[in-house]
């Protein structure tokens, strides 16, 4: 007791949240449930200390589930009071159906004081329809417990299901935040659900949503939500929408659960099927108007290629890769079987164009380009890289690309950030005013600065060709070529040097130069190698 008190006094703070503090700090390393080490000398526990813990709610909180005994539970419940967590996730004892009911019917039946308590605490995980997961067993008891039920005080409601379920008819006027994940039943983890998911109906979904007035946050993953009765949108305050469903029909079926204004901020991730054409709710779920300029990013490789939609004026501010967001913070860009294939969020519209059943979808790409195709001004054409060997490796460059720039006939701009792709050159609208060729440090191929004068020789219309990027030593010769081109009468084309010198940079000898020539022949080749690999690891994917 001294050797607190000493503490406590140092510290200026009560000799019992010293206590408790050093409690919390071992409680980790004893978890509760277990015996603690027999001690054969010394006194019994202290009284106080004990009496500390005891009083001290937030420390049985989260160990509601932590003995496999019903009288423990209850008097764990009794000591953490209200606003307890209780997570299935840690019940591991619950190995067995019957042990699993027996908690359940104490915890969740009706009138029982420990019902009463959850009904007043800030937070729920209810799970439904899970045989196997987490090696226990938790029947649809827990949803159905919830039935005509009164939350008062409930902020925060995830639901986890892996089979069909119904959302019971439980009121939470203060509800702000409501989940609902579809899971796959493993046996150590949680997985969350794709294919085969959940099936919530789209009258138990509503129900929860119109009820739940303070209602801000919406998540529904890994579900599937059939029409299974009429209703008009709703008008909600809802701060954020995310639905993360495999079925595009489910997730327009979950936008008529609510009407989302403009500072609503919706995802919406889903695979429709490669001949389905763009979805009239996209214009909604990303705010962008039917009278907004637009621009199309195009990043792609010899196997695929995603195609971005947004405003023109944000194509500045915009993360790279675009179809990702840089972070990628809805797990699209990983190359596996059955992933998603369209992503729309506030001001963006992204979709994964790749062939179908060894069918190549050049169609389906121009369809879709065709339905806006009055409205793009800026088309920008990018690369896909991925790491590999500790590199970041180009894929090899679109074959598409090229395709959709004739049908852009209100097309002002066109931005090359990918100097493979000068191809596209030949192929410039007539109404294209402005080319912006970048010059970009991370390539380590060969320039594509010198292809650019054979690639412009036929352009008999006033073009501005603005260099970008970086200045390079490799394209020097090829830039004073195209200011040669450029300058000479009769032709209507001009050029502007905007690139910046790049950091690092010193000047070599004849000697060191092809020197470095030389490897970064060999290290190209060796990127190559490794773009080939993946390219035909993604096309046998796409074939199961």
């Amino acid at each position: 007791m001294s050797f607190i008190t000493h503490i406590a006094k140092r510290a200026h703070r009560s000799e019992k949240s010293i206590a408790l503090d050093v409690l919390a700090i071992l409680k980790p390393y004893l978890p509760i449930g277990e015996p603690l080490p027999v001690v054969s000398e010394g006194p019994p526990p202290i009284p106080w200390l004990r009496q500390w813990i005891l009083s001290d709610t937030s420390l049985w909180r989260d160990d509601i589930l932590s003995m496999p005994s019903l009288d423990a539970i209850r008097t764990i419940i009794l000591r953490a009071g209200t606003g307890f967590t209780i997570d299935f996730r840690y019940a591991f004892h619950l190995s067995r159906r019957a042990a699993s009911s027996r908690i359940i019917n104490a915890l969740f039946v009706p009138g029982s004081d420990v019902f009463a308590l959850i009904a007043s605490r800030a937070e729920a995980i209810i799970w439904s329809s899970m045989p196997t997961a987490l090696n226990y067993g938790i029947s649809t008891m827990f949803w159905s417990a919830c039935e005509g039920c009164v939350f008062e005080n409930l902020l925060t409601l995830d639901m986890y299901a892996s089979s069909s379920a119904r959302i019971p008819p439980l009121r939470a006027p203060a509800m702000r935040n409501f989940s609902i994940h579809g899971v796959r039943a493993v046996a150590s983890e949680i997985i969350p659900a794709w294919r085969g998911a959940a099936t919530i109906p789209f009258s138990s979904l509503t129900g929860t949503i119109l009820h739940s007035t303070q209602l801000r946050n919406v998540s529904l993953k890994g579900v599937s939500v059939p029409l299974d009765t009429p209703c008009d949108p709703v008008p909600r305050n809802l701060v954020k929408v995310a639905f993360h469903m495999r079925k595009p029909e489910s997730a327009e079926c979950a936008l008529l659960s609510y009407f989302a204004p403009e500072m609503t901020a919706t995802v919406v991730v889903c695979r429709p099927a490669y001949s389905d054409a763009l979805p009239d709710w996209m214009w909604r779920c990303s705010a962008i108007g039917p009278t907004v300029p637009l621009a199309l990013v195009a990043e792609g490789s010899q196997s695929m290629m995603w195609l971005t939609i947004m405003p023109l004026d944000e194509l500045s501010s915009s993360l790279k890769p675009v179809f990702s967001d840089d972070i990628d913070p809805h797990g699209i860009s990983l190359p596996r079987p059955d992933r998603p294939t369209l992503v729309v969020r506030h001001h963006r519209i992204s979709r994964m164009y790749i062939p179908a059943n060894g069918l190549p979808y050049a169609s389906r790409l121009l369809a879709d380009v065709k339905s806006i195709h009055l409205r793009v001004r800026t088309f920008v054409a990018r690369e896909i890289q991925i790491q590999a060997s500790g590199h970041r490796v180009w894929l090899l460059p679109s074959t598409h690309a090229a395709t959709v720039l004739p049908v852009l006939t209100k097309l002002l701009r066109v931005v090359i950030q990918d100097e493979r792709l000068n191809l596209l050159l030949r192929v410039l609208p007539k109404s294209c005013l402005r080319l912006d060729y970048w010059c970009r440090p991370d390539w380590y191929g060969k320039s594509g600065l010198g292809g650019v004068r054979s690639a412009l020789r036929d352009v008999d219309k006033g073009l501005g060709i603005h260099l970008m990027g970086v200045t390079r030593e490799v394209d020097a010769q090829a830039v004073s070529s195209l200011l040669h081109t450029t300058s000479h009468p009769g032709r209507s084309l001009t050029l502007v040097d905007e690139r910046a010198p790049m950091a690092n940079q010193v000047a070599l000898s004849p000697l060191a130069r092809r020197i470095n020539v030389q490897r970064d022949t060999v290290f190209y080749y060796e990127m190559k190698s490794l773009a080939l690999e993946a390219e035909i690891a993604m096309l046998k994917d796409q074939a199961h």
